[in-house]
């Protein structure tokens, strides 16, 4: 077992990208999740960079 807080920081890392979580569930057969970020340029900086930080202050706090 787990925290159950998986799919919700992948969600939250991915819209701080600009980008999305798809899933894809079959019962019986499993899920599959995909992750998709828009493609960066040679200058791009990224949107999370500022907030990479606390993110990880408070996932430390969680999973502790």
């Amino acid at each position: 077992g787990g925290t159950g807080l998986g799919l919700s920081i992948v969600k939250s890392l991915a819209t701080l990208h600009k980008g999305r979580v798809e899933l894809w569930s079959e019962p019986g057969k499993g899920t599959r999740v995909t992750v998709r970020l828009p493609e960066a340029g040679p200058s791009a900086k990224s949107p999370a960079s500022e907030l990479a930080a606390p993110i990880h202050d408070e996932l430390d706090r969680l999973l502790g």
